[in-house]
């Protein structure tokens, strides 16, 4: 009778009957093709039968190609902490088969994917032989999903999603985060015309947004609130927003607007750009963390902070602008760290009425007006800092 041998293939026992045992003689190359189009669950079962199945369907291009056909990522995406996703090159990962453990961290997430449900004629829960996936048509849909389930992690798919009410989230822990190839934040876009495109309201602590970009693009016919931005985020919420583009053309209002006590997000890599107003908006006490942004040609202030604000600015290039950098005023407060602050076209850092912000190891050059300006009635504690080229 056939017997499994040490490499996982059989053979014949000497003096047994039976038919031959052939699967051995079938090539590595044909069983890899058959593995191909086999889905996840079902290459995990195939990877339990022997030696020589284990080894074929743990092939790390087998797993790459899968990945890539789910997720759409150039690269292994590693879930490594709460609120924290980081692509990383597969020979920089410490693991034999890097698109496996990736696909493994992301699998209990699920996605937006518009028309996918259709094209496969499937229900909004994939879930059969082989695979088990969520799919939504809308943003909405998908986080309302999450709502009722523990699945937190939503992944919004390549394309332009154009809405007509604002995306609010309030829900803890929830995460949205861009899935395509490329530079992922370029092919996703959320888009509204009259509404705020996202807003974090009270209760959403530890939610997550990343690589997307958010547009807010009034139309000038159109009856636009006067408050409207590309993201909002409001008291007691600390949302992590990181590797988002933001493009406003509002001439009305901030394109990011924090306000209120408790409103506590970290802001990371992300791009606020090209805006027709002020970039990035702090007050009522609101605080965060803003880091490694890129703050640039924006129509009036690149960040203006105020009444009773403290906010933590580290490591931002905040440069080209059609007014001033950085605008602390009405009491704002703040810590300025380390920030490139240049090219500007009125003064790098503008304080006044009794605003008192920290400036540590800035460096403020290339401006068209004063580097630090602070009028009267207001205070500042400058420590390292290097000002340069300055009129």
């Amino acid at each position: 009778m056939p017997v499994a041998s040490h490499d996982g293939r059989s053979s014949i026992a000497e003096g047994g009957g039976g038919a031959h045992y052939q699967l051995y003689k079938v090539p590595d190359e044909v069983l890899f093709t058959i593995f191909s189009y086999l889905l996840e669950q079902d290459l995990c079962r195939a990877a339990q039968v022997c030696r020589r199945f284990h080894t074929i369907s743990s092939d790390a291009e087998l797993w790459k190609s899968l990945y890539q056909s789910v997720y759409e990522y150039d690269l292994p995406l590693f879930h490594t902490a709460h609120c924290k996703f980081e692509f990383v090159a597969p020979e920089e990962v410490d693991c034999s088969n890097p698109w496996k453990e990736s696909f493994r961290q992301l699998y209990r997430g699920i996605h937006v994917q518009p028309h996918f449900q259709v094209a496969f004629s499937l229900p909004p829960t994939r879930n059969f032989d082989g695979c088990s996936r969520s799919y939504f048509e809308t943003i909405d849909d998908a986080v309302s999903y999450c709502e009722q389930v523990e699945r937190t992690v939503i992944f919004v798919h390549t394309g332009t999603y154009r809405q007509e009410v604002e995306l609010c989230i309030g829900e803890a822990g929830v995460a949205l985060i861009g899935a395509a190839p490329g530079n992922v934040a370029e092919h996703v876009v959320l888009e509204t015309h009259r509404l705020t495109t996202v807003t974090f309201v009270e209760g959403a602590r530890g939610a997550y947004l990343g690589y997307m970009t958010l547009k807010f693009t009034p139309e000038i016919t159109s009856s636009v609130c006067p408050y409207s931005s590309c993201l909002e985020i409001r008291g007691n919420c600390s949302p992590t927003v990181d590797h988002c583009i933001v493009r406003s053309t509002s001439v009305v209002w901030a394109a990011v607007w924090v306000s209120g006590a408790g409103a506590e997000p970290c802001l990371l890599n992300c791009d606020i750009s090209d805006c027709e107003n002020v970039g990035l908006f702090i007050e009522d006490y609101a605080q965060g963390t803003y880091e490694e942004n890129e703050i640039s040609r924006n129509a009036k202030a690149g960040v203006l902070i105020k009444t009773g604000s403290n906010p933590t600015l580290r490591r931002n290039q905040i440069y080209d602008g059609r007014d001033v950098g950085v605008c602390i005023f009405n009491g704002g407060k703040g810590l300025l760290e380390e920030n490139d602050i240049h090219g500007n076209a009125k003064a790098g850092v503008l304080i006044s009425t009794q605003s008192h912000p920290a400036l540590l190891r800035n460096r403020i050059f290339n401006g068209l007006d004063f580097g630090v300006e602070i009028t009267i009635n207001a205070t500042a504690t400058l420590g390292e800092k290097k000002l340069s080229d300055l009129y």
